[in-house]
């Protein structure tokens, strides 16, 4: 670096430590030299690394070396200072990006190093089934299709429907009634859940009584219903007497006009 007081020099590396010489030319044309050590410390080579992908409301592993001091910057003003190795609960798809270390070793050097975050979304999705409906038919439990996704049920007396998306029960009792929960499952792993009410209502028991059940045609019975509920109001009767529908009232009398029986 000639005819100059002063230099910089830039990029410098650590190959270019060393002794550095000045020779100083004075009015008189005097000449001396002066030496200084110059020190070029090598930059920390740092690694930033996550356990990810995450599920959203997983927990956020960052992981970080090379140095001696650590600051962490990611999206949304995300900011973690003075730490080497953090996690973040409840992470949401939103936290998902580029999250950057930077390292500073025990020389004042630093450098800093990136690593991407993935925080998957859990499937949203509905479920519904057929209910109300009466016992002895059949229920049936349907969830939104949803790409790449599996279904698990389970739900009342033990149910359970592994890999279904929509599951039936045939046949079932009252006691199939109460809250069915179904969990879907994505490729990578995210699950969400959503329940169903459900209610069976059971059928009435029925109870058919007559008076003069034996007698010469023609002959007329009253018929007396004394059908039970079983929980839940009758609203309709339909009588059919031999092969035909006379009444839909409760209570029926109906005259048979040809021998038989019935």
């Amino acid at each position: 670096l000639l005819n100059t007081q002063n230099g910089s020099v830039a990029n410098a590396n650590p190959g270019m430590s060393g002794t550095y010489t000045v020779t100083v030319t004075d009015a008189n044309g005097c000449v001396s030299t002066a030496n200084t050590l110059v020190t070029i410390n090598a930059l920390p080579t740092p690694l930033a690394n996550n356990t990810g992908p995450y599920c959203d409301g997983g927990t956020m592993d960052l992981s970080s070396a090379g140095g001696v001091d650590y600051d962490w910057a990611g999206p949304g003003s995300f900011s973690l200072l003075n730490t080497q190795n953090g996690s973040i609960t409840n992470a949401n798809p939103g936290m998902s990006g580029a999250y950057t270390v930077t390292v500073t070793d025990a020389n004042g050097c630093v450098s800093s190093a990136t690593t991407n975050v993935v925080i998957n979304p859990n499937p949203a999705f509905t479920a519904s089934s057929n209910s109300p409906f009466c016992a002895g038919t059949q229920l049936n439990l349907t969830a939104q299709t949803i790409a790449g996704v599996t279904y698990n049920w389970v739900g009342p007396n033990g149910f359970s429907a592994v890999n279904q998306q929509n599951p039936s029960i045939v046949n079932p009792t009252t006691s199939a009634t109460g809250t069915y929960t179904v969990m879907a499952t994505s490729a990578t792993g995210s699950t969400g859940t959503t329940t169903v009410n459900v209610l069976v209502n059971p059928v009435p028991t029925s109870l058919l009584t007559g008076n003069n059940l034996t007698g010469c045609a023609p002959m007329c019975v009253d018929f007396t219903d004394q059908s039970l509920g079983n929980g839940g109001a009758i609203t309709s009767w339909n009588w059919n007497v031999e092969g035909q529908s006379p009444s839909t009232n409760q209570n029926e009398t109906y005259c048979f006009n040809n021998p038989g029986t019935y």
